[in-house]
């Protein structure tokens, strides 16, 4: 599948495994990211933060606490550090050059790379890393931080860029970034359903792809969210890869 060709109109939704495959595997793991390529995902979305010495770690929380045990903040450590420890006692934290050799083995299916930027400094790093394994056609730089959006457009004029809506009070900033910075993508929290209620998120999606973003929805768990928003979005992050796979094709068959 090339996910340039999908990214650019083409009508096929692309599925996403949210931090690998979430639901079979240990978040953000090589394990999690093979096991959702080998599910049928047609990509991953991973979270990238930056050590003490400045090594991007493909790791979800700024705190090591929850996944390795540990009462640190992945900032104060080195890269050396974060490799003496596991997630849940048994998996290694990757970094991210070692996620994007993993995504290159891959490359005769171009999956589709969601780099979520946690800390805005990484920017200029994450890029260098992607365009030296040439990714770049096929990897999105997604963040809810305007800045990290704003340094990768100053570092690259062919980045694909992403901004991660959270709450209603940030819907607007896909459409300034639209306009600043050339975003393509407007990750979008499905859970916002509950404050806005069905249909203004559904208004709200339509606005997005009426100036011309495409529209990620996270994280898309229950295939009754297929149906509810259907012909919204353009992409589905999910943990449950298999799962809405199989709803996404018998919602097909049905078509």
């Amino acid at each position: 599948m090339n996910a340039d060709y999908e990214m650019t109109g083409n009508v096929k939704v692309l599925v996403l495994g949210h931090r690998g495959y979430r639901s079979k595997y240990l978040e953000n793991t090589i394990e999690s990211i093979i096991g959702a390529l080998k599910a049928g995902a047609d990509g991953v979305e991973v979270d990238v933060r930056l050590t003490r010495d400045g090594v991007p770690i493909v790791y979800h929380d700024p705190s090591l606490r929850r996944l390795a045990g540990v009462k640190k903040r992945v900032k104060e450590l080195t890269v050396s550090d974060v490799k003496n420890l596991k997630v849940r006692k048994s998996a290694p934290i990757p970094t991210l050059a070692e996620v994007l050799d993993v995504i290159v083995k891959y490359s005769s299916r171009r999956p589709l790379i969601d780099l979520e930027v946690k800390d805005y400094k990484a920017s200029g790093r994450l890029l260098k890393l992607v365009e030296e394994r040439c990714l770049l056609d096929t990897t999105i730089f997604t963040s809810s931080d305007p800045r990290a959006l704003i340094q990768l457009r100053m570092h690259s004029r062919g980045a694909k860029l992403g901004y991660i809506v959270r709450r209603p009070s940030t819907m607007f900033n896909p459409f300034i970034l639209h306009e600043k910075v050339g975003l393509e993508v407007a990750s979008v929290s499905v859970s916002l359903k509950r404050s806005l209620g069905v249909e203004m998120l559904r208004r709200y999606l339509r606005s997005l792809k009426l100036v011309g973003l495409k529209v990620a929805l996270w994280t898309l768990n229950d295939p009754r969210d297929l149906d509810l928003f259907q012909g919204l979005y353009d992409i589905v992050i999910t943990d449950d890869v298999e799962k809405i796979l199989k709803s996404l094709r018998r919602s097909q068959r049905n078509d």
